[in-house]
């Protein structure tokens, strides 16, 4: 039996990448009690020491039976799905995924109103009165799009 010790430190070791941890804990929907997580935490603890025997018993060259190989390909699969909700979520926090949608909506909003700006021009463009059609211009040479 292994038997794991769990200490709270400011950065995160196995990661090697110094994440810190949060500052004050995280609430996510859909959450029972103020436990689950210290649980899930000793968990994670005992599939990092599992992880480490694996990598310890296989070797590069072994034929693993084909149930073996799922299971270490799902089991793969569900801590990356994991890994990038909590990351997610971190990042929505700090405002981040927020701003490239909102730029990216702007954008194809205007992109959206500028081609019906120039429809609605086209259409109306042989029966538009002089003054009107020389200040579309004057408009249109202001911002590079006409010669």
């Amino acid at each position: 039996m292994i038997k794991i010790k769990i200490i709270e430190a400011s950065t995160c070791d196995p990661c090697s990448s110094g994440a810190p941890l949060p500052e004050k804990p995280m609430s996510y929907k859909n959450t029972h009690n103020n436990e689950e997580a210290r649980m899930h935490r000793t968990t994670l603890a005992h599939l990092m020491a599992d992880v480490k025997v694996l990598l310890d018993l296989i070797r590069d060259e072994d034929d693993l039976p084909e149930w073996l190989e799922t299971k270490i390909t799902k089991a793969g699969d569900y801590m990356s799905s994991a890994a990038r909700y909590i990351a997610g979520n971190k990042a929505r926090d700090m405002g981040q995924l927020e701003e490239e949608v909102t730029q990216t909506f702007q954008r194809d909003e205007a992109q959206t109103r500028i081609i019906n700006i120039l429809d609605n021009l086209k259409a109306r463009v042989g029966t538009m009165p002089d003054q009107e059609l020389s200040r579309v211009m004057n408009v249109l040479s202001q911002t590079g799009a006409a010669p």
